[in-house]
């Protein structure tokens, strides 16, 4: 979000940890909660309305309001004690994808809590770095998204009417829809590729065969990767997440019906880039958790 400058920190800090601690303790804004609550109805329209008066003319749009509603849910669930209450998301394109709010109006929305003091913000930083173990050329070698927390004059706006983290549930609940085609996006698929094309074919990979999720060696191995990714979910790995998945590929070159996904298998890391389509050098700087890593070759 290169238009907005950082916000001054209050000097009165909500909490006493350290703000760099309180970065790296942040919780993924998820961006699936609404206000249900008559009360957390009427002031996010209220507030919305006033924020966006000056920058369209026109009321705000539906998906206005859910993105605003989802990241006002998102920063009053957390509690500011102790560790700041702050919330994580990478202000990229590739970010929202798939997703119920998308990156234009997220950015939009953002910009605007910004500037109406409604939220403090600290920018998302990149890291690249030039050695040897670069070979010798500039690379990215760490990543941090954006932080943002809920300002003390918002979190007063929402106490005024009987809303704060501590009852959080009575006026905020999950949407549905938002929620399932995330679930969509997160959902692990193994791809079972067919014969190489001929040569003489202009086709430069493999078409992907269908797949009868209700096999049982299917659902078994997709299972598997369900529970992998659920964990890995829950891991910082940068520079390449913070959340990193996996699919499978496996291959059918004879097109038979018996071929018993034994061929192939290998895990592949979705989305572009990542870890497997850089160099060796900067794969040396990933980090999980913010512990550095060791490379295998099993």
């Amino acid at each position: 979000m290169p238009t907005v400058p950082d916000t001054p920190t209050p000097e009165a800090e909500p909490s006493l940890m350290p703000l760099e601690r309180q970065y790296e303790l942040a919780t993924y804004a998820e961006l699936l909660d609404r206000p249900s609550s008559p009360e957390a109805i009427a002031l996010c329209d209220e507030l919305l309305t006033d924020l966006l008066r000056d920058r369209q003319p026109r009321p705000p749009r539906n998906k206005q309001r859910e993105a605003f509603g989802g990241l006002i849910a998102d920063l009053l669930h957390r509690d500011p004690m102790p560790d700041g209450g702050w919330v994580y998301r990478a202000v990229r394109p590739n970010g929202f994808t798939g997703e119920a709010v998308g990156y234009d109006v997220f950015r939009f929305i953002a910009e605007a809590m910004v500037d109406g003091s409604l939220v403090w913000f600290h920018r998302g930083s990149q890291r690249v770095t030039k050695s040897e173990f670069t070979g010798g050329t500039w690379q990215v070698t760490g990543q941090r998204a954006s932080r943002f927390r809920a300002s003390d004059s918002l979190r007063l706006r929402f106490a005024e009417r009987g809303i704060s983290h501590t009852n959080w549930a009575d006026h905020f609940s999950r949407d549905a829809e938002a929620a399932e085609l995330v679930e969509r996006k997160r959902k692990v698929h193994l791809i079972l590729r067919g014969p190489k094309p001929p040569k003489r074919a202009r086709a430069e990979r493999r078409s992907s065969l269908p797949v009868d999720l209700k096999d049982p060696e299917v659902e078994k191995l997709n299972n598997r990767l369900v529970r992998l990714n659920d964990y890995l979910r829950g891991q910082t790995i940068e520079p390449f997440g913070p959340r990193v998945q996996l699919q499978r590929i496996f291959a059918n070159d004879e097109l038979r019906d018996d071929h018993g996904w034994k061929q192939g298998g290998r895990f592949y890391a979705t989305g572009s880039p990542n870890y497997q389509t850089e160099n060796k050098g900067v794969r040396k700087t990933i980090t999980i958790n913010g512990l550095p890593s060791v490379e295998l070759d099993i």
